[in-house]
């Protein structure tokens, strides 16, 4: 008689956010959209790629104010390393806003505790 068990470790996911704060006007109704890439370790995003995730502020953002946004959750089913940029989208009007180029690097890895979870 023989028996046989399989094992999975249970999926895990991670979520990115993040704040957008203004400087030099009281308020806007301006939408800021950020956009996630997926990349390689370099984490080179080419010209023309699409992002993986996009996300914009909603409603009125006021001077000196934190306002939130987030990416949906990426999820993992296996042990893997992930590399990702987020960078915030020029505004297609910038109505005095400087164009920010500031970029953040994120490096996922996500191994399996050999109890059942990533």
């Amino acid at each position: 008689l023989d028996f046989e068990n399989k094992y999975k470790a249970a999926e895990t996911g991670v979520t990115f956010s993040g704040t957008k704060t203004i400087k030099g006007i009281d308020e806007t109704e301006k939408r800021f959209t950020f956009d996630l890439y997926e990349t390689g370790e370099n984490y080179t995003v080419a010209e023309d790629a699409e992002p993986l995730q996009s996300v914009s502020t909603d409603g009125k953002l006021k001077k000196d104010e934190e306002k939130a946004y987030s990416f949906t959750e990426i999820k993992y089913t296996e042990e893997t390393t992930k590399y990702y940029v987020v960078r915030e989208r020029a505004l297609e009007s910038s109505d005095g806003f400087a164009k920010n180029g500031q970029e953040y690097r994120i490096k996922v890895t996500v191994t399996d505790n050999k109890k059942g979870a990533l």
